[in-house]
């Protein structure tokens, strides 16, 4: 019998939705990820948690906390999902493809404070400068433009089916 932790990092809710959607699918309850969390009598531990500057936020701490074979993770983003996406950001990230999970997540503005408004700026005008961009930058430009809600719990029903089918 698996026990399962879900644990989140989440700035402005959108992958608060994902780890809550998930810990129902599970029937667990999701908790707000804090370093040095009881992670040892969990057989599976779900982080969710969001991309920032291409680095997923907290990775670093729960990966000194589980052992590779028991953590997934989904992380959140501003680029819509795609498998490239998905690729970079587990080697970046150092973590094996099939343990990551990647969906879109949102843009509050209101809850972001000075720096990391002005990353995204900065970001968005990268983007606006770019002579080739493709689709996605194009969404993930709009997304940064004028923000919202781009969440598709559905989207994260691969990882709950990975996490229930792993023995």
């Amino acid at each position: 019998m698996h026990k399962y932790k879900v644990v989140y990092v989440s700035k402005t809710g959108f992958t608060k939705q994902y780890a809550e959607y998930i810990a129902s699918a599970l029937n667990v309850k999701a908790e707000l990820y804090k370093k040095g969390t009881n992670t040892k009598e969990y057989s599976k531990v779900i982080f969710c948690s969001f991309v920032f500057g291409g680095n997923i936020s907290e990775l670093a701490d729960i990966k000194n906390e589980v052992d590779d074979d028991k953590l997934f993770v989904l992380a959140t983003g501003i680029y819509p999902p795609s498998p490239q996406r998905l690729s970079l950001l587990a080697k970046d990230n150092r973590l094996d493809e099939s343990r990551l999970y990647y969906v879109s997540g949102g843009l509050d503005f209101s809850k972001l404070n000075f720096i990391k408004k002005a990353m995204l700026k900065m970001v968005r005008s990268t983007l606006e400068k770019k002579s080739d961009r493709g689709a996605d930058d194009n969404e993930a430009l709009r997304r940064l433009t004028q923000g919202g809600c781009f969440v598709d719990l559905n989207s994260s029903n691969p990882l709950i089916k990975d996490v229930l089918d792993e023995r």
